[in-house]
């Protein structure tokens, strides 16, 4: 929850200094690019593993209609993520690049 409130709220960051601060130094020491992409993609597995958690308990298949719920809900998310990705619906921005630095370079520093 912490990385979320850090790398994922914009707006909380923005307005809060010491915050923003706590983020830059995070992300020049700890987490580099690779690391918070991979922090992304476990995020997809552990969905995937609540949604087999919900279906292989009995008891959870008692309640009317919270399996269907959690498949609405997950369904939607997935949905929701998948159309932000596409950009279905938005225009993209053009980027310019303004340095290049070589694979060496990145290494030794």
């Amino acid at each position: 929850m912490a990385y979320a409130v850090l790398f994922l709220s914009g707006w909380l960051v923005d307005r809060l200094r010491n915050l923003n601060r706590l983020k830059t130094w995070l992300e020049q020491h700890l987490l580099s690019h690779q690391v918070t992409m991979w922090i992304h993609r476990l995020n997809f597995v552990v969905i995937a593993l609540i949604w087999l958690h919900v279906y292989l308990i009995p008891r959870l298949g008692m309640v009317s209609g919270f399996r269907l719920t959690v498949d609405i809900y997950t369904g939607l998310t997935i949905i929701l993520y998948g159309w932000s990705k596409l950009g279905i619906g938005r225009y993209h921005s053009v980027a310019t690049v303004k340095r290049i630095r070589r694979w060496e370079l990145i290494c030794k520093s």
